[in-house]
């Protein structure tokens, strides 16, 4: 199915634009050429059907837009409407991992919690 490489600038525009540019710079230097098979291949289960499931919807995310975001919870709620229990929002882009840790922690401590 082939592979796609995210390029520096679209990286830094759409992944880390809530990061400093060095930091940005940094994280795009190290991205890998991901499967797009992996983008469109056939779903065998989903977790949220039988694990309880916190859902992080990123306010700034340039790759899936807070209406997307919302969408897939909606979808996921049609099927199992025990799906993302919790739904928690962070003024993030795509990389709260880097851009709001402490907040992402405290989101995690939580889930954890319950």
């Amino acid at each position: 199915a082939g592979t796609l490489l995210v390029g520096k600038d679209a990286a830094l525009y759409a992944m880390f634009h809530d990061v400093s540019v060095s930091e940005g710079e940094h994280w795009a230097s190290l991205l890998e050429p991901q499967s797009v098979g992996a983008l469109w291949s056939d779903q065998t289960y989903a977790a949220f059907k039988d694990i309880p499931s916190t859902y992080v919807v990123c306010e700034l995310d340039r790759i899936m837009p807070v209406e997307q975001q919302e969408v897939m919870i909606k979808n996921a709620k049609e099927v199992e409407p025990s799906a993302f229990d919790v739904v928690e929002r962070l003024q993030s882009g795509h990389e709260p991992t880097l851009s709001k840790v402490g907040e992402l922690v405290g989101v995690l401590e939580r889930a954890a919690r319950e």
